[in-house]
């Protein structure tokens, strides 16, 4: 069992300990399985952080490793898109930002359909 962040959870992610607001009013059951839905949810609820069922250190490596594959995707086709405006700082700072954008769109998604 281990606590994490709100940000730090990821669809699939098994509640260790049922959550409850702030008025004590439970929110999620004990081995409830998360979801974008849910996360969103309890985060509207200014729930800041809940205990989950420890993964094996091969799942967490197998979140990462996709989290960094698709943000390389993301950043190598940028950069095609960029290459003839990269020695123009505001356009660098464009590409920048919309590389932040994308990743959280992926994130957001990710975490909407409950996939890993």
């Amino acid at each position: 069992m281990k606590k994490l962040e709100l940000d730090d959870l990821k669809p699939d992610m098994v509640l260790a300990k049922p959550v409850h607001n702030f008025q004590g009013l439970l929110l999620l059951s004990e081995g409830t399985t998360l979801y974008g839905n849910n996360i969103r949810i309890l985060k509207s609820w200014g729930v800041t952080n809940v205990w989950i069922e420890a993964e094996t250190e091969e799942v967490d490596k197998k979140y990462v490793k996709v989290e960094i594959e698709l943000q390389e995707i993301i950043k190598r086709d940028l950069m095609d898109k960029f290459i003839g405006v990269l020695e123009d700082k505001v356009m660098v700072e464009i590409m920048r930002a919309a590389e932040k954008v994308l990743n959280k769109r992926l994130q957001t998604g990710y975490e909407e359909n409950g996939t890993g």
